[in-house]
C-alpha cells in the first residue's frame, strides 16, 4: 500500500484530503498526534498476564464519530501533542525498556504508515505489537498493519447499518468491519500463545450497548459461525455514558441483566471467549488526558 498524504484514503471514509495542508475526516493532519502513553492493566488477560501491563499508546483523532465515545477528548477534541516519527520510535523503545508485556497501539488507523516508519527506526521489539482498532478499516490498511503488528484487536460494534449511521456516522461500518476482519484472520492467523501470553492472532471485542442485546447476540452468532475458534471473542460490559443527552437509552449504563443475557448466549457457542466482570463500567477507567505520559 502506498500512502499519499495529499490524497488520503487510509480509512473507509476515503476523504481524499491533502493532510499536509489540512486535517482529514479523522481530525488529523500528516503529523502524528499523540494523546497519551501509559501502563495499561485492564486489557484482556492474555494481553497482560500476571499483572504485567500493556504499554498503551493512545493516538488523537479517529475516523469514527461515535456519540458515546469515552475518549471524546482525544478522538473528537484532539487533545494531544504533535510528535515526529523519530520521537514515536523512541517512545516504542522506552515502552519495551520499562518492561511492558506489549506495545498497544490504540486508534492507530489514520497513522498506520507513520507507525510503520517508526518501527523501521526502532526495530521489531521482542514483545507483541497490538493494532487496537474500532474495526472500521480498509483491507489495504489491515495489510499494511500486518507488516509490523502481531495481534489484531478490533471491535465489532454493529450488525445493523442504521444503528452504525445513527450512533457512529458510518452506515457502511458493518461492511468494512466484516471485510477487514476476514483479511485480518487470514493475515494474523489463529491465536498463538507463549504460556498465558498471546503472541499473535485476532481478538474481536463486542461492546454490549444498552437496549441492544439482540444486536450483540447477532454479532456473536456471526463471529461463531464464520470463525469459530480461529479468533478470540471478548464480550465487554464496560459501556459508560458520557452524556445525559444521548439517544435511545444510551444515556444510561448497561444493566447486569442485559450483560448477563449476552454472556449466557456467548457461553452456549463453541468459541474462545473472555467475559468482563460487571463493575468495569466506571469512568475511573478513562485515562487522565492532562498527563501525556511522555516528554513533550
Amino acid at each position: 500500500m502506498i500512502y499519499d498524504p495529499t490524497n488520503c484514503t487510509l480509512c473507509p471514509r476515503a476523504c481524499g484530503t491533502d493532510r499536509t495542508q489540512r486535517p482529514g475526516v479523522c481530525g488529523c493532519g500528516d503529523t502524528v498526534r499523540l494523546a497519551k502513553v501509559m501502563e495499561h492493566y485492564w486489557e484482556e488477560p492474555c494481553l497482560a498476564p500476571e499483572g504485567k501491563p500493556s504499554g498503551a499508546v493512545f493516538f488523537s483523532g479517529c475516523p469514527m464519530k461515535c456519540v458515546y465515545c469515552q475518549n471524546a477528548a482525544i478522538s473528537r477534541g484532539l487533545k494531544g501533542h504533535d510528535v515526529t516519527v523519530g520521537k514515536l520510535a523512541s517512545i516504542f523503545t522506552d515502552i519495551v525498556s520499562n518492561g511492558a508485556a506489549n506495545i498497544d497501539l490504540v486508534t492507530p488507523t489514520h497513522f498506520t504508515p507513520h507507525i510503520a516508519r517508526a518501527f523501521g527506526i526502532s526495530g521489531k521489539p521482542p514483545v507483541p505489537i497490538i493494532f487496537n482498532t474500532s474495526g472500521y478499516e480498509t483491507v489495504q490498511n489491515v495489510t499494511l498493519a500486518r507488516e509490523f503488528s502481531d495481534i489484531w484487536l478490533c471491535d465489532m460494534r454493529y450488525a445493523d447499518a442504521e444503528a452504525a449511521k445513527k450512533y457512529s456516522g458510518a452506515a457502511d461500518y458493518p461492511i468494512y468491519a466484516r471485510s477487514s476482519l476476514k483479511t485480518a484472520v487470514k493475515a494474523f492467523g489463529a491465536p498463538r500463545f507463549d504460556g498465558k501470553l498471546l503472541k499473535s492472532g485476532v481478538i474481536v471485542r463486542v461492546l454490549v450497548l444498552p437496549r441492544r442485546v439482540l444486536e450483540a447476540k447477532a454479532i456473536i452468532s456471526y463471529l461463531a459461525e464464520e470463525y469459530g475458534k480461529d479468533i478470540i471473542i471478548s464480550v465487554m460490559g464496560q459501556y459508560t455514558p458520557v452524556s445525559c443527552d444521548l439517544p435511545d437509552g444510551l444515556s444510561r449504563r448497561l444493566t447486569t441483566r442485559e450483560y448477563e443475557a449476552v454472556v449466557a448466549f456467548a457461553a452456549g457457542k463453541d468459541i474462545c471467549a473472555y467475559m468482563q466482570e460487571k463493575g468495569s463500567d466506571d469512568d475511573c477507567f478513562i485515562p487522565d488526558w492532562n498527563d501525556p505520559g511522555f516528554d513533550i
